[in-house]
């Protein structure tokens, strides 16, 4: 009975290439797919963090949410859209050409008394102010200020020229300034005005005034008292202003004049 039991139970199990034990097989790898599928489902799913786009600054990343700082971001934008808005209105408010820059002081500038300022606005650099003013965008009260600091320099420094050649006029003696003031005359003259004007640029030091009567006083006498040599021309001793130019000095000038025909102790 036993070996007959075992035979039975051999039997009745299906061989794996039956039919049936294919069956059996299927089922048995569907199962299997199926609990696969269920065991993905219930684990997390990971994935990589946001990472900060290129174009986009650091100071505009938030690291810890991984994403862009919008209401920062807008703010900076709004901001300079509004300086870039501002910056155009401007410069379309200044001279558009070097030679629209008009070349004089602020209504604030103010010499200081009994100083008389003008601008020479012949002179060439002018027109390269003009020209730097439009290369670096200046406005035109900005060049006003420019023209100011400029102004300010000529008159300082033809203040101090002034005092300079007052001290040396007082080297002269009280009599000084008429001195100087003769010799002036003398050569307004002799020369006109302008050419006096640039006698009197070269007249810094009393040495210099001193030297320049000694000329008038020889032009006076012709040469007298130089040494004479063989075949020159006798001077003409007597040869003076005329009545014009006599008339033009003033009562001391007339005494300086006077005294140079006086003869010599």
């Amino acid at each position: 009975m036993p070996e007959a039991a075992t035979t039975a139970s051999a039997s009745s199990a299906s061989p794996i290439g039956s039919p049936s034990g294919q069956a059996a097989h299927t089922a048995a790898d569907s199962s299997a797919t199926s609990n696969s599928s269920q065991n993905s489902q219930t684990q997390p799913q990971t994935t990589a963090p946001a990472a900060r786009p290129e174009w986009l600054p650091e100071k505009f990343w938030d690291g810890t949410k991984n994403e862009p700082k919008h209401t920062d971001f807008r703010a900076e934008y709004d901001s300079l859209s509004a300086f870039k808005a501002a910056e155009d209105s401007r410069r379309l408010s200044l001279p558009q050409q070097a030679g629209d820059y008009k070349v004089g002081t602020s209504a604030a500038f103010k010499p200081p008394e009994g100083v008389e300022f003008k601008i020479d606005t012949n002179n060439p650099l002018w027109s390269q102010a003009q020209s730097w003013a439009h290369k670096n965008g200046l406005s035109q009260d900005a060049f006003h200020e420019a023209v100011d600091l400029f102004a300010g320099y000529q008159i300082g420094d033809a203040q101090s020229i002034k005092t300079a050649r007052e001290g040396e006029i007082a080297k002269l003696g009280t009599a000084g300034p008429a001195r100087f003031d003769a010799v002036m005359t003398w050569a307004r003259a002799m020369v006109g005005e302008a050419g006096a004007q640039e006698i009197a640029k070269g007249l810094f030091t009393a040495k210099q005034v001193e030297a320049f009567e000694g000329l008038i006083r020889k032009f006076v006498s012709q040469g007298a008292g130089a040494p004479s040599g063989a075949h020159r021309e006798p001077p003409q001793q007597h040869q003076k202003l005329t009545d014009e130019q006599y008339s033009k000095l003033t009562y001391t000038e007339k005494k300086a004049y006077a005294a140079q025909f006086k003869p010599a102790n």
